[in-house]
């Protein structure tokens, strides 16, 4: 059985008070009864004020990382991160016992318009929602929009989950089980780690990611640290921005105009990740690359991404 990796996973576990106390530091949402039985928690999940509506659910998205390259207000992975959440919120609504939401595929848009207009001078708040429905036994569909301030979207996610058992997923994954991982210092989604590069080539990148610590998986998930999907599509898009660079041959901003995500395999902490992304070819100002994540010549991830560099 192919373990598809997580684009947004939730988790039931019990988290105990001394875990509890390391999210004192605004990285504790409001959550719902509703919503009590996520599997990921505070800092990767980031929402908040998340409610239930009549066509789904609802929450203010922040942003951890505003130091990115991307000409969006906010970079795609973690809009992407932000969505795949809370969409595993709305599969939730329909799927109330523990599961794990692992994503097998997503397809990431961005809205032209965005293109033109600048991003603001500070890190701002958005407003997300999102809808899912079941397509088949423990296959699920989430759709979700980010929103600026005039309710336009920015960029829009569609995402299908396999929904795994929490009993499944803990016995599956018993060899990764840890007692502890430790607390970071801060959040480590705004702080990411970036791949190492190793070769840089006219059409060719790569690179290693890795090891994996543990506290980089801080709230995905307790007590078996996979690396979140996002911070995996950061690197695999990061890495594809320095080979466009490379490209054109000066220091551009683009942006991420369209992800289509294959997820295939967790990665744990420990794992060191090889990392490559090839050029195929550009229209205009759109340039296209695929890009791959491996682990012991296992694939973890790959990625089809178009970058537009106005």
């Amino acid at each position: 059985m192919s373990l598809v990796q997580n684009l947004s996973v939730q988790e039931s576990t019990d988290v105990s008070e001394r875990f509890l106390s390391h999210l004192t530091s605004g990285f504790l949402p409001t959550l719902r009864p509703t919503f009590q039985n996520l599997c990921t928690s505070p800092p990767y999940f980031a929402l908040h004020g998340l409610t239930s509506t009549p066509q789904g659910v609802q929450a203010t998205v922040p942003v951890d990382y505003a130091r990115h390259p991307e000409l969006t207000p906010i970079s795609a992975a973690e809009a992407g991160r932000h969505l795949a959440i809370l969409g595993s919120c709305a599969v939730n609504q329909i799927q109330d016992t523990p599961i794990y939401c692992l994503a097998q595929r997503a397809i990431l848009h961005l809205n032209p318009w965005h293109l033109s207009s600048a991003p603001p001078s500070s890190s701002p708040r958005f407003r997300a929602v999102a809808k899912a429905t079941a397509v088949a036994p423990k296959i699920y569909h989430a759709q979700a929009d980010l929103l600026d301030a005039s309710h336009t979207a920015i960029f829009s996610l569609d995402v299908h989950f396999m929904a795994i058992p929490k009993r499944v997923f803990e016995r599956l994954f018993a060899h990764r089980h840890i007692l502890s991982i430790g607390s970071p210092i801060e959040n480590p989604y705004r702080h990411p780690i970036w791949v190492e590069p190793r070769v840089m080539q006219a059409d060719f990148f790569q690179g290693v990611l890795g090891p994996i610590l543990p506290t980089q998986c801080w709230g995905h998930f307790h007590n078996f640290p996979a690396l979140p999907v996002a911070i995996l599509m950061a690197n695999l898009c990061h890495s594809a921005g320095l080979l466009l660079q490379h490209i054109v041959g000066e220091d551009c901003r683009y942006a991420v105009s369209l992800a289509q995500v294959h997820a295939q395999n967790l990665a744990f902490a420990g794992d060191i990740l090889d990392i490559s992304v090839r050029y195929l070819g550009r229209d205009g100002n759109d340039f296209r690359f695929s890009c791959y994540a491996t682990h012991a010549e296992t694939t973890i991830g790959s990625l089809d991404l178009v970058l537009t560099c106005p």
